[in-house]
């Protein structure tokens, strides 16, 4: 009579775990609704269609005071020689690159300044829109005005030069006329990059395969 009672027991004890899974399961099913398949983005392709230049094919390393390009904008009535460093000898032949910036043609901007009074007199003719040039050996770079900002000289984040911008920034004193104190105030053109061939520092670093169609070996 015993195990007789023992065996119902277990039977009913089985039969309500069997239902409390199945509770437990629909309950479970009500509370998570069907989600919908997540829909991502196709990757981005890895290449560009852009050419390149290898940096190991070009000069890239200069005297202070070298002559290595030129700066011309017919908008602006620019003309005149691109100089490697911004000292007073070096702006005193044309506008100078700073030594800590980048050459036309990388991710990073280069920066360029000039006497107003003489090789960039034009920028009192900047207005956004218009464009400059920087004709280097190895190619010529066409930039557009995107923003014109006067600020002290000293608020210039020089932090930018690291920046991977397509821009190239130019700059001068200002106000444009003679005046019977030292200016401290810097009037930049921050210009967007429109044409030019692309470096790829090939010196440190190792060249994709799918960029290697892409590379433009000068003449």
């Amino acid at each position: 009579m015993k195990n007789k009672k023992n065996k119902i027991l277990v039977t009913v004890f089985s039969v309500l775990i069997v239902v409390l899974a199945v509770v437990t399961v629909i309950l479970t099913t009500q509370k998570t609704p069907k989600t919908e398949p997540v829909i991502t983005d196709p990757p981005t392709e890895t290449t560009t269609m852009e050419p390149l230049i290898l940096l190991s094919e070009i000069k890239h390393e200069f005297q202070e005071k070298e002559i290595i390009g030129r700066v011309v904008s017919e908008d602006l009535g620019i003309d005149c020689n691109l100089v490697f460093g911004t000292s007073d000898d070096c702006l005193r032949l044309g506008a100078g690159i700073h030594k800590t910036s980048s050459l036309p043609g990388y991710s990073t901007p280069p920066v360029i300044a000039g006497h107003v009074q003489t090789v960039f007199v034009g920028f009192q003719n900047a207005e956004v829109g218009k464009t400059i040039s920087v004709e280097m050996p190895y190619g010529t770079y066409v930039y557009k005005i995107a923003k014109i900002e006067v600020i002290e000289k000293s608020e210039f984040d020089f932090s930018i030069l690291n920046e991977p911008i397509k821009q190239a920034i130019f700059y001068t004193c200002y106000p444009f006329g003679k005046v019977n104190y030292v200016k401290t105030k810097r009037m930049f053109l921050y210009c967007d990059y429109v044409s030019g061939d692309r470096i790829f520092d090939d010196v440190h670093f190792t060249i994709p395969d799918e960029l290697k169609n892409n590379i433009k070996h000068p003449n």
